[in-house]
């Protein structure tokens, strides 16, 4: 447990310790406990960047392995928790008919953790149906919500949004008018977003002035800050007007009456939030019709809204 915990905090010489519990183990329930806690443990430092993905999926897979022989061998030492630990750690490294073989087995042994495995099992159908291009756009994918950064490495990777900035005028409050857009890499860099990972996706958003991810007042992105559905929505609408060159999108549904229990047709990010569902960007809750404009955003589902937006701008 206490190598699980520092494999957690980045450390590996936590599976030194697992390793020590594997050799004290003794029964084959208890060494099955270990290797879980092993497979767990890689699957943390690949999470913090010690192992890369390749190097966590071969270990997992060995681990595997031994796993199976002891669960062979010792039929009552079968645990939900082992095909949890898998599914998780094949999911991380994007081998998803794996991840889905071991939550589907967590399901069929009924013992716990069915629920989760489940829910787990949904998010590779949805990963597997996104079909992310690029490995930014797999690994956001895996996020259980995005964030600004997120969105601005999807928009730039994964639609490659330039293309549409770069030939139509930028939307204001008086119209279109012509863009402030510096040449490249010439861009004002975010104060809080120079040593983020995805910085440069972050200053291409910046300086193409996608509405719903401008800096704040102070200057700042916020990059790590979780995007809400409302927001998401007010930058598909920016990319949708852009791409098609038609400001009147922007005013399309105001005045019509919200559909949506939660959300006003006042609402500033109303229109926006029409133009995406009624195209099919974003779903909203089957039994109450709600919206949920505050609410978080999946990397999966932000994924197949890219791909529907792909769809839309016939851009494949």
């Amino acid at each position: 447990g206490k190598g699980l915990v520092m494999a957690m905090e980045g450390s590996t010489e936590g599976l030194e310790l697992i390793e020590a519990g594997m050799d004290a183990s003794e029964s084959p329930t208890e060494l099955l406990w270990c290797r879980i806690m092993e497979i767990r443990g890689l699957t943390a430092l690949a999470n913090a960047k010690v192992l890369s993905e390749q190097e966590m999926f071969e270990a997992v897979d060995e681990a595997s392995q031994v796993t199976e022989r002891i669960v062979d061998e010792s039929p009552g030492a079968e645990t939900p928790e082992l095909y949890m630990a898998l599914g998780e750690a094949y999911l991380r490294a994007i081998k998803l008919a794996k991840a889905e073989r071991m939550f589907e087995r967590v399901v069929n042994l009924n013992q716990g953790l069915t629920e989760k495995a489940e829910a787990r099992w949904e998010l590779t159908q949805q990963i597997r149906r996104a079909a992310p291009r690029t490995s930014i756009g797999v690994q956001i994918a895996l996020a259980e919500r995005i964030t600004r950064a997120d969105m601005a490495a999807l928009l730039t990777e994964e639609l490659e949004v330039e293309r549409f900035y770069s030939r139509t005028q930028r939307m204001n409050q008086a119209g279109f008018t012509p863009p402030a857009v510096s040449a490249p890499g010439q861009a004002a860099m975010p104060h809080d977003a120079s040593d983020h990972p995805m910085a440069l996706d972050i200053q291409n958003v910046v300086r193409l002035g996608v509405r719903g991810l401008e800096p704040f007042p102070d200057g700042s992105f916020h990059p790590d800050q979780p995007m809400s559905r409302m927001e998401a929505a007010m930058v598909f609408e920016d990319v949708i007007i852009r791409a098609r060159n038609d400001p009147g999108l922007a005013t399309r549904f105001i005045g019509e009456a919200s559909p949506f229990p939660d959300m006003s047709p006042t609402h500033p990010a109303f229109n926006a939030v029409m133009v995406c569902v009624t195209r099919g960007f974003f779903d909203t809750n089957t039994g109450s019709g709600m919206f949920d404009p505050m609410g978080s955003m999946s990397g999966a589902a932000a994924v197949l809204a890219i791909n529907r937006l792909k769809e839309e701008l016939n851009v494949f």
